[in-house]
């Protein structure tokens, strides 16, 4: 058991630990590299972490991370990060001093997006220029929304293979009509493409991919299964659509089991194969039903999770119930409430100080205490 201590003493104890740790595994003959994603979406008490990280002996460890720069402006806490750790460089003064290398990821040009649809359809590139400038004005080069808009030109058939074409050329063409490409109504945002592929599927699979948003990136047959009580064999089979469509994948093999109904270990997960396509799913929730879905997901991994599996996914089940706890029943605040202190703890023994008064504050609220300034201080 450790003493307790003040929380800049226990910040500093558990950030000693944590470089310690990492010290375990980065080595001069085995150096250590960290690829971070997502970076916009990191906590304060994340950041502080890698600035941690970065403050230590760096000469063994390889820090990579990634954003969406149109996602991080000057006041975003990653850019004050930032900030700190460049400023923390400029005062080492060890024979080794860091570097922060920043590598703007450019959206495709004109002539990328000419080769890409050159390959893609292996036709000459004089052929295809009108279209790929075309595809270039519609999309601002995002790659992501290009490889998108060219698949739903195919699959709405305004891009359509030519069978009858002489093989013989080298190289099969396909037909468009660039005057009906040039007056498509198609979003420009890559959320809204995506939300309309997802509407194009039967209602019951637009279902289950809404539910399976609100569980997360990953999600499992199993959950989806409890939640909407329904059977897996058929939620399975509406899936498949999904997966044929190209918006989620499965993530082990386990799936193959339940096709041939034969029993096995652990559960049949699948995961989205792009958090923009979670993000489109998600937003076919109306937003009256979005804490509803989350509250029963979170009371569902509840009820499921034993004492190993409470401590390990404390947080996600907290969360979940804390964006649908205006449907907790008064009788229950107590354990809502506690539940809300347990994370408050955890968050605060990880010296996630914010994040832990956002739990405390929950839990008097649902005790009906009131927040005085002196708790937030």
């Amino acid at each position: 058991a450790l003493p307790d201590l003040g929380p800049s003493e226990t910040q500093n104890r558990f950030f000693e630990a944590f470089q310690r740790f990492i010290g375990v595994f980065a080595k001069p003959e085995h150096p250590l590299a960290l690829f971070l994603d997502d970076l916009q979406w990191a906590d304060v008490a994340s950041l502080k972490l890698i600035e941690t990280l970065c403050q230590g002996d760096q000469s063994c460890i390889f820090i990579i991370g990634a954003y969406r720069d149109n996602e991080v402006n000057d006041s975003h806490p990653l850019r004050i990060s930032l900030k700190d750790i460049k400023e923390s460089f400029k005062e080492e003064e060890s024979d080794f001093i860091p570097e922060i290398a920043e590598i703007k990821l450019n959206p495709l040009t004109k002539e990328n997006i000419e080769e890409l649809v050159s390959d893609t359809l292996r036709m000459e590139k004089a052929i295809i220029r009108e279209l790929s400038a075309l595809i270039h004005d519609k999309t601002g080069g995002n790659p992501f929304f290009t490889n998108e808009f060219l698949k739903s030109l195919y699959n709405e058939e305004y891009l359509v293979f030519d069978p009858d074409f002489d093989s013989k050329a080298g190289y099969k063409p396909w037909k468009w009509d660039i005057e009906k490409i040039k007056n498509l109504n198609i979003s420009d945002n890559v959320v809204e493409l995506m939300t309309s592929k997802i509407q194009k599927l039967s209602n019951q699979v637009q279902y289950y991919l809404r539910i399976a948003s609100c569980i997360g990136n990953r999600f499992s047959l199993e959950g989806v299964s409890l939640i909407t009580h329904e059977d897996k064999q058929s939620i399975l089979k509406n899936i498949h659509e999904a997966i044929q469509s190209g918006l989620v994948q499965p993530s082990n093999e386990n799936y193959k089991f339940l096709e041939l109904d034969i029993s096995y270990d652990g559960i049949a997960e699948f995961k989205f194969l792009h958090d923009r396509i979670q993000q489109a799913a998600y937003t076919l929730i109306p937003v009256e039903e979005k804490s509803k879905v989350h509250w029963e997901i979170g009371n569902f991994l509840l009820k499921n999770a034993n004492e190993q599996d409470l401590e390990d996914n404390l947080f996600d089940i907290v969360n979940h119930l804390n964006q649908g706890i205006v449907h907790a029943k008064e009788e229950d605040n107590v354990k809502y409430a506690q539940l809300n202190l347990k994370a408050c703890m955890k968050a605060k023994s990880s010296a996630a100080y914010e994040t832990a008064i956002d739990y405390a504050k929950v839990a008097l609220i649902l005790l009906k205490q009131p927040i005085s300034k002196d708790f937030i201080s």
